[in-house]
Parts: structure tokens; C-alpha cells; sequence
């Protein structure tokens, strides 16, 4: 498989998705799912058409870092100045920030067997056990509940109440 992105290409990459999708008390974040081996592989296979938008939507991301920041690199700057860089992407160049967050999100949240959502951490930050091969004579009663597949955090409680929201995961600027 030949590698769609340059090494610093790469880099932005993965420094825009840690900003994107942080790891932080509620489990993995982008790179912990490691979504964006799903995004390069998949430039290299079944989303090629988008190579080129990613390369030049990357290169210009660390151009404007440059141009701002003293001739440092989006890779180079703190987390906060990455911040305000990307939200002037989702403002400017909207198009390629909701292809990049489109792909972020499928490879956080995808099936493992497409190159992301790795070890499942995806799954386990919202609570989804992965997809049933079998189902047991309890789970084709009719009227059964498939609560308890979500887990506790999804399930209401005793009383009914409703199951507490699940955590949101953070846009850049936010």
C-alpha cells in the first residue's frame, strides 16, 4: 500500500485529530482508535478521490501555522493555538474540515476490521458492546429490552429515569 500523505503530512494529521477528538476522562480519543491509520489507508484504497483535497487541505493548515505563528508548524504550536487554527479551517474551508471530521468520526466509531476504532476503544467511550453474532431465546421474547447491550450508563435506572447523556466529543474552538 503506498502511503497517500507525505510524513508531515501525517503529522498535521494526526496533531488536527489529538485536537479534535482528545483523549480525556470519558476513554480514547482519535489516536488512542488510532482513526487516522483508517483515514490513510483508506486515501490509499476506497477514499482515494480524497487524497488530494487532504493533501493540500493539510499542507495549507501548516502554511497558515507558519504564516501566523513565527515560522512554526501546526505540529509545532500549543494545543490552544491548534485550536484557534482549526476552527478558522471549519470557517474558511468548511468542505475539507467535514471531510476530515466525517473521516475522524468513522474511524473512531467504524468497524475495527476497516483499520480504525482500534481494540474497540470507539465503541467503549459510547457504551456499544460491538455487533451480536448471536442472539439467546431470552433476547427473541417478544417484548424484550436490549437495554443492558448499551451497559449500565445507557440503561434507566430503577426508578425510570432517564439514562444520563453521553458524552459529547469536542469540536475544534470549543
Amino acid at each position: 500500500m503506498q502511503e497517500p500523505l507525505s510524513t508531515a503530512q501525517a503529522a498535521v494529521l494526526d496533531a488536527a485529530a489529538d485536537r479534535l477528538v482528545p483523549r480525556d476522562e470519558h476513554g480514547a480519543g482519535a489516536l488512542d482508535a488510532q482513526a487516522t491509520r483508517y483515514i490513510r489507508r483508506g486515501l490509499s484504497e476506497a477514499l482515494g478521490q480524497h487524497a488530494p483535497a487532504y493533501r493540500a487541505g493539510l499542507d495549507a493548515l501548516d502554511a497558515r501555522a507558519r504564516a501566523e505563528h513565527e515560522g512554526r508548524g501546526f505540529c509545532e504550536l500549543s494545543g490552544d493555538r491548534q485550536d484557534v487554527l482549526l476552527a478558522a479551517v471549519e470557517q474558511d474551508e468548511p468542505i475539507f474540515f467535514m471531510t476530515l471530521w466525517t473521516h475522524l468520526l468513522e474511524g473512531l466509531l467504524g468497524d475495527p476490521a476497516w483499520g480504525g476504532n482500534a481494540d474497540a476503544a470507539g465503541w467503549r467511550l459510547i457504551g456499544y458492546d460491538g455487533p451480536r453474532l448471536t442472539w439467546s431465546a431470552q433476547d427473541q421474547r417478544i417484548g424484550a429490552r436490549s437495554d443492558d447491550r448499551l451497559g449500565a450508563a445507557r440503561a434507566p435506572d430503577s426508578r425510570g429515569a432517564e439514562p444520563a447523556p453521553l458524552p459529547r466529543l469536542r469540536a475544534a474552538g470549543t
